[in-house]
C-alpha cells in the first residue's frame, strides 16, 4: 500500500545520516504495515520493531546499562571499540514517519490533508 511504501522511503532516506554511522540493515523500513479495516475508509499502520516508537515519537535522554551481559560492547564513531557498563543516550527528536507518509500518500490521492 501507498503509505507503507512511503513511510519505508521517508525511513531509508532520513535515518542513519551521521557519516560515521555504519550501514543501518534496514528492518525499520521494511517493516511498516498497512491493514485496511474492511468497509470503511481507514486503514491502521504500523511498525513492530521495538525501537519504532522512540524514532516515531522521540526519546527522552536516558541511560543505557548493561542487563544481559557484564559490558555492552559497540563500536565508536572514531572506529575504536568501546566495552562500557552503562552509556548516557542522548534522546532524539520525534521523526513522524507515519504520519508523514499517510499526509504524502493521501495528498497523491486527492490533493490536500486536513487535519483536526
Amino acid at each position: 500500500m501507498e503509505i507503507a511504501e512511503e513511510a519505508k522511503r521517508l525511513a531509508q532516506a532520513e535515518l542513519g545520516k551521521h557519516p560515521g554511522d555504519r550501514p543501518r540493515t534496514g528492518k525499520m523500513a521494511l517493516s511498516y504495515r498497512v491493514m485496511v479495516i474492511p468497509g470503511t475508509n481507514q486503514f491502521r499502520v504500523d511498525n513492530r520493531q521495538e525501537y519504532a516508537a522512540a524514532i516515531e515519537l522521540g526519546a527522552q535522554p536516558h541511560e543505557i546499562r548493561a542487563r544481559r551481559v557484564e559490558y555492552l560492547q559497540f563500536r565508536g564513531r572514531d572506529g575504536r571499540m568501546r566495552r562500557v557498563k552503562m552509556v548516557h543516550h542522548p534522546g532524539n527528536k520525534e521523526n513522524l514517519l507515519m504520519s508523514r507518509a499517510a499526509d504524502t500518500a493521501v495528498q497523491r490521492r486527492i490533493g490536500t490533508v486536513r487535519h483536526g
